[in-house]
């Protein structure tokens, strides 16, 4: 069984190392507020970080995904980093336990300001297709 992490870290620089103590505990990590800006580096021995940063004037969201290395993540191409106002970053990951070849995890921030109608959200799930799991 797979261990997953959702965490609204808002600001994973200044709470790396709670995070690089705890790391090993999960095999999925899933950031939303990371605040990451292009030139910052952050990584963990053993595991593949992929991440969606917030660029321009606006500070803050961006979102990551943090999977172990065994899991064979891959950046998946075909979902947006941001539909309408939202942020998501997706990987396709192998899980053995499940019956399927890969599944698409994705970590989501929807800000406060930002509201979607049900036609948006699955417009959404459309995009995202089947076998996917949202954080």
């Amino acid at each position: 069984m797979n261990k997953v992490l959702q965490w609204n870290c808002k600001g994973i620089l200044g709470k790396f190392n709670e995070l690089s103590n705890s790391i090993s505990e999960y095999d999925i990590v899933c950031l939303q507020e990371t605040w990451l800006k292009p030139d910052h580096r952050i990584g963990f021995t053993g595991y593949k970080t992929i991440r969606s940063d917030r660029c321009g004037m606006r500070s803050g969201g961006g979102t990551a995904v943090i999977c172990r290395n065994g899991l064979d993540p891959l950046q998946v191409g075909h979902v947006p980093k941001f539909f309408h106002g939202v942020e998501m970053t997706a990987v396709s990951v192998k899980i053995r336990e499940i019956l399927v070849d890969r599944i698409l995890i994705v970590s989501l921030y929807k800000p406060p300001e930002v509201s979607l109608d049900r036609q948006q959200w699955l417009d959404l799930f459309e995009i995202l297709g089947i076998g996917f799991l949202i954080l």
